[in-house]
């Protein structure tokens, strides 16, 4: 009876890791981009939902257009933390990202080549389109990269733990109460 148990949890288990690649837990994207010049790094650094619900005022036939609540702006050794609004266009308005900086630190307009648009989906309802990306910001004329990217494997990295420690203790246990 036990052991029916514990191979029925176990492919319970299998079944949700094989499903977990498109189920995003945590629904959060993070949004990176660096750039060096003169000799100073910069990295701009924001999250959002990895597919927002829009309100109709936020999105248009060519793109849309929200909000992020703490966006971390890194110029060498100095750091400001502030919310920005960023328009993301889809293939028709030539694509890209354009994200105004606040506080006088310049503006991002970043497009990719051989890159329509970062999202799929409509304009209503996009999903993110996970990745690295070698970026050029038309408003600072200089190149960047842009990584989108999920952080959430250590969820299923704690899972896989969890799991085998229970089927360890499982089959230890058993393995004691056998011996005389």
């Amino acid at each position: 009876m036990r052991q029916g148990f514990l191979i029925s949890v176990f492919a319970i288990a299998l079944v949700a890791l094989g499903a977990a690649p498109q189920v995003r837990a945590d629904g959060i994207d993070t949004f990176t981009y660096t750039e060096s010049a003169g000799g100073v790094d910069a990295s701009l650094v924001w999250q959002l939902p990895d597919s927002p619900i829009l309100d109709p005022s936020s999105f248009t036939e060519t793109g849309f257009t929200i909000g992020a609540d703490s966006v971390s702006l890194s110029l060498g050794d100095f750091l400001l933390v502030f919310p920005e609004t960023f328009t993301f266009s889809n293939s028709d308005a030539g694509g890209g990202i354009d994200g105004g900086v606040d506080g006088g630190f310049g503006r991002i307009l970043l497009s990719a080549a051989g890159v329509d648009q970062f999202y799929t989906g409509s304009e209503n309802n996009p999903t993110f389109v996970l990745g690295t990306y070698q970026v050029y910001n038309a408003a600072e004329q200089i190149t960047g990269t842009l990584v989108i990217s999920t952080p959430e494997p250590s969820a299923l990295a704690l899972l896989c733990v969890g799991l085998c420690a229970v089927l360890f203790v499982s089959f230890r246990k058993k393995a004691f109460v056998q011996v005389p």
